[in-house]
């Protein structure tokens, strides 16, 4: 069994997120703006303090969106890495054991490193998808005594 730095001595990469996922996080901010236009009214009678904290939380949404829509994964020789909103880099030596969990929008490989919290890396491709379950694969190998 190849190791995970020579399988993917030819990196995988593809976006974070699937097409499903990008539209569901496009369509909750313009819905937001939708429902501050309409009610644009009853907002502005509402103190200053929470007007600024509707506007943070605002703003939060569209840069979790932002990063939904431009968030890369990419798998090769070095390790798992993904480009979100805070840079995810795990290295092959520092990861014990994995599983790839399927959800409706998304795809995620739950990795641990010995310390907590699971780390998550998501897939937005059937390419990802079958890098995920091959690392899954090779580190159930791994932690079964059947791989050096």
């Amino acid at each position: 069994m190849m190791t995970p730095a020579e399988r993917f001595e030819t990196p995988v990469r593809g976006p974070a997120y699937r097409t499903s996922a990008k539209a569901g996080a496009v369509g909750a901010v313009i819905m937001l703006i939708a429902y501050a236009l309409r009610a644009s009214d009853q907002l502005m009678q509402l103190p200053s303090s929470m007007l600024l904290m509707m506007a943070t939380a605002f703003l939060g949404v569209v840069v979790t969106t932002w990063f939904i829509i431009t968030g890369t994964t990419t798998i090769d020789a070095q390790g798992v890495h993904q480009h979100w909103i805070t840079e995810k880099r795990y290295r092959w030596t520092e990861i014990q054991w994995a599983k790839h969990v399927r959800l409706p929008f998304t795809s995620r490989l739950m990795i641990s490193t010995g310390s907590r919290p699971l780390k998550v890396i998501q897939s937005g491709t059937p390419e990802l998808d079958e890098a995920f379950k091959e690392i899954v694969a090779h580190y159930r190998a791994i932690n079964r005594g059947q791989v050096g």
